[in-house]
């Protein structure tokens, strides 16, 4: 479990959540630990180019199909699915748990319906404006710390820098919609980007992360390995 990847831990979350949450108030029956022999049935099954954000709906999708198939395969009205590590045993379902037919058909309504069924998980998440300011206020700090650190930096050099990030830090926190200043965002940016030393890398790229995301611009893998993809990863800033 403490080597799933960033996608394998959110699918896995993502069933809990069903199985416990949605699925759970329509009917009784299944236990949470069919979600983890869920996500290593997948784990097994599927191939990890598969296994990638844009894939993620579709992943918990088909496990939901699996759990469908398992139930609708036994004739027991109280077995569930086989279980992942004993194959020869059985997971089963609750005690005075309500019969396997409705059971099965509110698994498949999720399995129909995600999107609306996991709006209460989305809804219940801290909301990125929360994350872009935080990281804001962090990344002026850092910026701040090492630009003194920096012993070639005149005191010239570091007021005009950080004027630029002063500026580029308050436009980010504001509430204004981000469409009409995208533009100065961007050049605020480059500005700031230009001015700041080789060797004050963590402030730099900080600053990169909370500007990208102010502008809509999530966490791509092509970001992965980019400091500032890496900073808003940290923020729980995923695209």
């Amino acid at each position: 479990m403490h080597n799933l990847t960033s996608v394998q831990g959110q699918f896995f979350i993502l069933v809990k959540f069903l199985i416990k949450r949605v699925i759970s108030s329509r009917v009784s029956g299944l236990k949470t630990y069919v979600g983890k022999n869920l996500l290593f049935y997948m784990l097994d099954e599927t191939p990890a180019k598969d296994w990638n954000p844009d894939n993620l709906l579709a992943l918990v999708q088909q496990s939901l199909d699996i759990l469908v198939a398992m139930m609708e395969s036994s004739d027991s009205e109280d077995v569930c699915m086989r279980h992942f590590f004993l194959r020869d045993a059985r997971v089963f379902l609750k005690r005075d748990h309500d019969s396997k037919s409705r059971i099965v058909a509110a698994v498949r309504q999720s399995a129909d319906n995600l999107l609306s069924d996991l709006k209460p998980f989305t809804e219940s998440l801290p909301k990125f404006s929360v994350n872009v300011i935080l990281l804001s206020f962090l990344s002026y700090y850092i910026l701040s710390v090492e630009l003194l650190e920096c012993s070639d930096f005149s005191f010239t050099k570091h007021v005009s820098t950080m004027n630029t990030a002063t500026e580029l830090c308050l436009s980010i926190r504001s509430e204004a919609p981000v469409g009409s200043r995208s533009g100065r965002l961007t050049q605020l940016l480059l500005d700031v980007e230009r001015q700041i030393p080789d060797t004050a890398q963590v402030g730099k790229a900080y600053i990169r992360a909370a500007a990208l995301f102010k502008m809509g611009q999530l966490v791509t893998p092509e970001l992965e390995g980019d400091p500032a993809g890496a900073s808003l990863a940290i923020f729980g800033v995923r695209g």
